[in-house]
């Protein structure tokens, strides 16, 4: 099996953050227990995609700057990978979240006077990918990822993808909220991701799920996406749909269960874009 839509950080083991908040002393608004913690964290009911993204606020700080520990989420990752029966998988992060040298909404208020950079964030990751690799058997593979709203951080994270592909970098992609309307992205973004196709740096863009159909084509027409992360809403648009997905094959990467509990789609199967679009 496959998986090309991966978040590291959604992919950390409970018992994991338990550990790391134990040892550094970091409160998990009371949780100390597997279960306390999945109650905080996990979506089980349909929502919206600021409601699941907020979670990562929670747990996130006891990995940041910590780069024992992001060499762990990443070794673990892979045993739980080859455990689900996955023989390639493209784990996607921003190491400015994982960084501590930059100001970001991760670091509780926080300011940033740590030494673990951006960069060696992704050696980190490496280290724990390899040992990972040569354990379980699993090929594993990077993305970086700009995110919405840190405008200050998009030239770096192409620069990163330059530079450092013999470290497993693949790709780069854009995350997070919208900020404004959903079906924009800033200008800096569109730049960085029109210099990567002229560098020959793959790019897959989050649009299309709580941004609409127009969203979707921006990241095909302007940003010249090659895969898609999510894009249900592309379907909305059936002339859209037809050039994008059908004729020029854009992939799409789909993620069903995800897709509900964000708000994106309906729970009901016959309304669900993915599954018209199985049809």
């Amino acid at each position: 099996m496959v998986e090309l839509h991966l978040h590291l950080d959604g992919s950390i083991r409970y018992d994991t953050i338990l550990d790391l908040a134990q040892k550094k002393q970091i409160d998990l608004q009371g949780a100390k227990t597997v279960d306390e913690l999945k109650k905080l964290v996990v979506t089980h009911e349909p929502a919206s995609l600021s409601k699941v993204l907020a979670a990562f606020s929670i747990f996130l700080p006891v990995v940041t700057g910590d780069k024992e520990a992001i060499e762990r989420i990443a070794y673990e990752l892979c045993e739980d990978q080859n455990k689900n029966g996955v023989a390639y998988f493209e784990a996607r992060y921003s190491p400015h979240f994982l960084c501590d040298t930059v100001p970001h909404h991760l670091s509780n208020g926080e300011p940033a006077t740590g030494k673990l950079t951006p960069r060696e964030v992704i050696h980190a990751l490496k280290r724990g990918l390899d040992r990972g690799e040569a354990k379980f058997g699993v090929k594993a593979r990077s993305i970086l990822c700009c995110i919405r709203g840190f405008e200050d951080w998009n030239n770096e994270i192409l620069e990163l993808a330059t530079t450092m592909r013999e470290y497993g970098v693949v790709a780069i992609d854009v995350a997070g909220c919208a900020h404004g309307a959903d079906e924009q992205y800033e200008e800096s973004v569109v730049r960085v991701f029109q210099e990567a196709a002229k560098r020959g740096i793959h790019r897959t863009v989050h649009a299309g799920e709580s941004g609409g159909a127009k969203e979707v084509c921006i990241a095909i027409e302007r940003m010249k996406a090659q895969r898609i992360g999510h894009g249900y809403r592309l379907i909305l648009d059936e002339d859209a749909y037809k050039k994008h997905a059908i004729e020029e094959q854009t992939h799409l990467e789909e993620c069903p269960y995800l897709s509900v509990m964000t708000g994106s789609v309906e729970l009901d199967w016959p309304r669900n874009p993915i599954g018209r679009i199985f049809r």
